[in-house]
């Protein structure tokens, strides 16, 4: 079982009230062990069979198995790159098998629905079991609580027994062109050297961009022989050594090319897979 969280730091600083209300909601959710350890619980055998009823046949993970052997004492922070709505949940839920049972997986998530609104808290509950967190806010007013966010994960990160998963490129890269990586926001690169966590890179292509063409693909004839999406993690990162250099916005932006240059190398690699699986299609 995870020690309870210290105390939830004071929110504000670019959000409205209601989104602060829902933030200090999930703070507080997660400083009583017995919430925090329903949450861990019901996010493993509840969410994760509720979302495998519509992404099972659609998505097929490879290397997620590197997993296991990651100190989760020091957590771990599952980076991949964004097409989709989904990407973040759909990695989360295959990643669950490897990942110890007492260790919280945390992923951040836009504002909008789930924390600007009164309703949203009873949204996060039913998607995730409170464990998205913390909002990200992406018009104007976020760049000062964009600063908190950073200090929020990192802080997650170093209590240990946590994962978290998070998108490098920021929102979701639109381009016509799924290889076309964006760079990396600097706030990660600032996240990584604070921490101590293990950083595995992952790419991923392939969602329908509807959910109601996500459930028809789930669903159809040879879906469950021919997965429209490969997720393939590539090998954990150590930055021991950028973390030994002073902190800097030139050591952050170093961090963020190293990592989307192991999220291209994975890219490589998926589309070596999709060649394969597509040559073996009669």
């Amino acid at each position: 079982m995870t020690e309870p969280d210290s105390p939830p730091a004071r929110t504000g600083g670019g959000l409205t009230r209601v989104e602060s209300f829902n933030v200090r909601l999930v703070e507080l959710w997660h400083t009583v062990p017995a919430l925090s350890s329903i949450s861990i619980w019901l996010v493993r055998n509840v969410g994760r069979r509720q979302f495998e009823l519509v992404l099972g046949n659609l998505l097929r993970e490879h290397n997620f198995e590197r997993l296991r052997d990651a100190d989760y004492d020091n957590s771990i922070l599952v980076c991949a790159n964004h097409r989709s709505y989904i990407d973040n949940f759909a990695i989360a839920i295959r990643s669950m098998k490897h990942i110890p049972r007492d260790v919280r997986l945390v992923a951040p998530a836009r504002t909008e629905g789930l924390f600007d609104k009164p309703w949203g808290i009873f949204l996060n509950f039913f998607l995730t079991f409170m464990n998205m967190y913390p909002p990200v806010v992406r018009s104007s007013r976020g760049a000062m609580w964009g600063k908190r966010v950073i200090q929020l994960i990192s802080d997650l990160l170093l209590r240990g027994r946590i994962a978290v998963f998070i998108h490098p490129e920021g929102g979701r890269n639109k381009g016509s062109d799924p290889y076309d990586l964006m760079p990396a926001k600097p706030g990660l690169g600032k996240i990584i050297h604070q921490s101590k966590a293990t950083v595995f890179p992952v790419f991923l292509q392939g969602f329908p961009p509807s959910p109601k063409a996500f459930i028809s693909a789930n669903y159809r004839k040879d879906a469950s022989t021919a997965p429209m999406v490969h997720a393939v993690m590539g090998e954990p990162l150590d930055f021991s050594e950028e973390r030994a250099l002073p902190a800097s916005p030139e050591v952050y932006r170093a961090i963020g090319r190293r990592l989307m240059s192991a999220i291209l190398a994975a890219s490589v690699e998926e589309r070596e897979i999709r060649l394969r699986e597509t040559a073996k299609t009669p």
